[in-house]
């Protein structure tokens, strides 16, 4: 296992433009790879790390994602297993369970979405 962070988000909108906080340091040539992520929205960040992993000659590489929201995503990915493990969920900005707003509301215990009032 190990673990990569990229950032495309300031507060609740995409900046579009796509940070590695945190690259991955292992070999994975010839290796099965799934990318476990919280949450795809428009598929920019996935399609990214895509390209980048794919250039690092894994023996697969597939996607499993907790969270999708189908309405914004843009870029064509194939999720292997989103009929398993994601839920899809509306366009809304969502927080909890791990996810957050400008670093608040991670520590939640469900996924609640974000009103402003």
């Amino acid at each position: 296992i190990s673990f990569v962070k990229l950032a495309s988000y300031q507060g609740i909108a995409s900046t579009g433009e796509i940070k590695e906080v945190i690259g991955l340091n292992e070999d994975i040539t010839n290796r099965a790879v799934i990318i476990v992520e919280d949450i795809v929205d428009t598929g920019a960040t996935m399609k990214r790390m895509i390209e980048k992993l794919g250039t690092r000659s894994p023996a697969s590489l597939d996607i499993c994602t907790l969270l999708l929201k189908p309405g914004k995503l843009k870029a064509p990915l194939n999720i292997k297993y989103v009929e398993y493990a994601a839920m899809e969920i509306p366009n809304d900005f969502i927080v909890g369970y791990g996810l957050d707003y400008d670093q608040q509301g991670r520590n939640l215990r469900d996924i609640y979405t974000l009103v402003e009032e």
